[in-house]
């Protein structure tokens, strides 16, 4: 379906890059430490670590299905994300907890700053976030 209509999700190679990185960066820096630590769920991390990497293989076939597929996998990116503090890290903890908070950060800063999408759907709003529109009333 996704392949013969010829549909695209715009963002889905950036989001599906955040994937891959996560994978990456589980298999070069963290495997053996949360094997050592978290062995209850070091099989489920793996596989969707696995999972992924394998996302990478989708975009060229079909963005839209590397995306939706994606999605599943975010939660084992959050949980990944979530532990590095608490693995067995000697040198620059703190670097490495911080690194995936402010690789989303940068994504997130680059999505508004150049997305049409975000600029159609979300500044419409005008939202304490982006600043109230001039003839703003407020009243309690």
């Amino acid at each position: 379906r996704y392949i013969a209509a010829d549909a695209d999700a715009a963002g889905a190679t950036y989001r599906v890059g955040l994937l891959v990185l996560t994978a990456v960066f589980f298999f070069l820096f963290l495997k053996r430490k949360w094997a050592a630590t978290f062995p209850e769920d070091y099989k489920l991390v793996m596989i969707g670590a696995l999972m992924m990497a394998a996302m990478y293989v989708l975009i060229p076939i079909s963005t839209v299905i590397g995306d939706r597929l994606g999605y599943y996998l975010i939660p084992i990116q959050a949980m990944i994300f979530a532990r590095i503090p608490f693995l067995p890290i000697r040198r620059i903890r703190a670097v490495y907890s911080a690194l995936p908070y402010l690789g989303l950060l940068m994504v997130f800063v680059i999505w508004t700053s150049f997305s049409g999408l975000f600029q159609q759907c979300y500044l419409p709003y005008q939202t304490w976030i982006f600043g109230f529109p001039e003839n703003a009333r407020f009243t309690f």
